[in-house]
């Protein structure tokens, strides 16, 4: 920036000197003078000016305005940044679900149960775990682009990711289906419809309406569900029947018994080394040993519970009486003792090779994923190669 009153007056120097070039070495002399130093510019709170506009302020005054602007700047992006858990898990839940359902992978599939066990009214849709894991491999994402569009409840099971959904109004031009019972307005993480077949002949569920644009919901099938479920029943019913007709007791069994027993047969896991029941108690179910051992490995059983028992009629209850048989009744108490004492033994023994096993790798330093042996050195032989080094 130029100083103007400055230049004008050097330039009255040559009308005061008669000397030019005395005149002229004056001007050189002084002329730095004209240049004026830029003043200090500082920036201003966003809310009061633009990007581009700047004002002019004291050091002391943006001193004392600093650590406010950066501490307010700071909170924004502190309260932008933290989310919550649930806001989280339906982040990765529409993540997921932007695939379609044959091109996610498994591990992706397992992902999506694991998320959606959060919500009961997922749950309560069926109580056999293994369906519902099946069944989240039809679920897909359901896009509603305009506001106001119709959502029929009775087509599937909806988990809401974006958006929501609420009762249309009286004056509605959809037509009235059904008696509307008044809803509410429901939000990111609520459900809302069944997956249970229609009554013939019974009313047919109400509309819903989206509240705003590009709503988002997961979206189970109806159909879909319930073929997913025939075969899985089939399924189920050709693994407990195969249970039941490999005991040899119930090989003479006709299929009309089988069957009412395979119907009250449900799946349990135990792991390895499990006691079913201690000395001088019954066992609280009947078990049928599908794979495993009850003494080793992890096992999986169909068991019938006591109190379903009740529900087979007279005939088949006194032929499960009759088919059953005392097992290990042959076992005397010096074949009990017996067997404890080698098992003991080979336990001891598992125990003592796997001291001297350690006993030999550990003694040279041997460390796992080092690859090389490391000696410990003795004080002599570290005396020893001091002195060679020295000499």
């Amino acid at each position: 920036m130029l100083d103007y009153h400055e230049l004008k007056r050097l330039q009255e120097i040559s009308n005061d000197y008669d000397d030019r070039e005395e005149a002229h070495h004056m001007f050189m002399k002084q002329y730095v003078s004209v240049l004026k130093p830029e003043p200090k510019k500082y920036w201003t709170t966003r809310n009061k000016v633009s990007r581009t506009e700047m004002i002019e302020a004291s050091p002391s005054s943006m001193e004392i305005q600093s650590p406010s602007l950066s501490s307010s700047q700071m909170s924004i992006r502190r309260s932008r940044k933290e989310i919550t858990p649930f806001q989280r898990d339906i982040q990765m839940l529409r993540r997921l679900l932007r695939k379609l359902h044959i091109q996610r992978t498994n591990v992706e599939h397992e992902q999506i149960f694991q998320l959606m066990t959060q919500f009961p009214q997922f749950l309560a849709l069926d109580q056999r775990s293994n369906l519902l894991r099946q069944t989240i491999e039809v679920a897909h994402l359901e896009i509603c682009e305009d506001n106001r569009q119709p959502v029929l409840p009775s087509n599937g099971f909806f988990l809401i990711l974006k958006g929501g959904v609420t009762s249309p109004p009286v004056t509605s031009q959809f037509p009235p289906l059904a008696y509307q019972i008044p809803l509410g307005t429901l939000t990111v993480g609520q459900c809302f419809g069944s997956l249970k077949p229609s009554v013939e002949g019974q009313l047919k569920s109400p509309w819903y309406i989206t509240t705003e644009e590009n709503c988002e919901f997961l979206k189970i099938d109806k159909d879909e569900f319930a073929t997913i479920k025939i075969k899985f029943e089939q399924t189920e019913y050709q693994e407990k029947y195969s249970l039941i007709r490999s005991c040899g007791e119930y090989k003479m069994w006709t299929k009309q018994p089988t069957d009412e027993l395979v119907r009250l047969i449900e799946w349990i896991d135990y792991p390895q080394n499990t006691i079913l029941a201690s000395e001088g108690f019954r066992c609280p179910f009947i078990a049928y040993m599908k794979t495993g051992e009850l003494t080793a490995t992890h096992c999986r059983l169909g068991i019938v519970r006591p109190a379903k028992t009740l529900e087979l009629p007279e005939v088949t209850r006194k032929l499960l009486l009759h088919t059953a048989q005392r097992t290990f009744a042959h076992l005397s108490q010096d074949d009990i003792r017996r067997e404890y004492i080698n098992q003991e033994t080979r336990k001891e023994w598992t125990d003592f090779k796997k001291d001297i096993l350690n006993d030999v790798i550990f003694k040279k330093n041997i460390r796992s994923g080092q690859g090389k042996w490391q000696h410990s050195m003795s004080m002599s032989t570290a005396e020893r190669l001091t002195k060679s080094s020295m000499h």
